[in-house]
């Protein structure tokens, strides 16, 4: 009867273990989710408020650097065009028929065009950036009721039509203005 209590005692004893042991790993991944959907939906926020609403000059202070990863390991990508000394790499974007690109020459970027993933107005530009060097008027692509804005001091440029919303965005390093203007501005 004695060993039968001991037994009882130990069994008694491992359950509890067990049980808060279980109860502590439960916990552990139902906090972690929970922290993790926090942190999924701050980023998400952060994406729609930031990149697209607040345009800034010293976006294109990475593009001086060289390229680390490769361009074609980005999930979107869809083809690379080598034009001389120029390669060429496109990404599906939110326009099925205007992808966007990242233009590079030498191992650096010299051009990026984004379509916007969010209604992204001229304001949006123009109220942090001031008035912009240069107003381009038509596009080869989106024809002659659209304006080009270009900050060339910031490499910012972006395309926007006659009811002020940006059809797509560029970014160039400043000192690759002149590239830009000739090749891209109005492409």
């Amino acid at each position: 009867m004695n060993i039968l209590k001991k037994y009882k005692l130990i069994f008694g004893f491992l359950s509890i273990v067990l049980f808060m042991g279980l109860l502590f790993l439960i916990n552990a991944l139902f906090s972690t989710g929970e922290i993790q959907e926090k942190n999924i939906k701050k980023d998400t926020l952060e994406q729609r408020t930031q990149p697209d609403r607040t345009p800034t000059p010293t976006l294109t202070e990475d593009y001086e650097d060289e390229i680390e990863e490769p361009l074609d390991s980005l999930p979107n990508f869809l083809k690379i065009e080598v034009n001389g000394e120029e390669k060429i790499h496109y990404y599906s974007s939110q326009n099925p028929d205007r992808p966007d690109i990242s233009v590079q020459k030498y191992g650096k970027i010299v051009f990026e065009r984004r379509i916007p993933l969010l209604l992204t107005t001229a304001e949006d530009y123009t109220v942090p950036m001031g008035k912009p060097e240069i107003i381009l008027t038509g596009s080869s692509f989106y024809g002659q009721n659209v304006t080009v804005y270009v900050y060339e001091k910031g490499g910012v440029g972006f395309i926007a039509n006659d009811e002020g919303i940006v059809l797509e965005q560029h970014l160039f390093p400043p000192n690759e203005r002149e590239y830009y203007l000739r090749t891209w501005a109005q492409k």
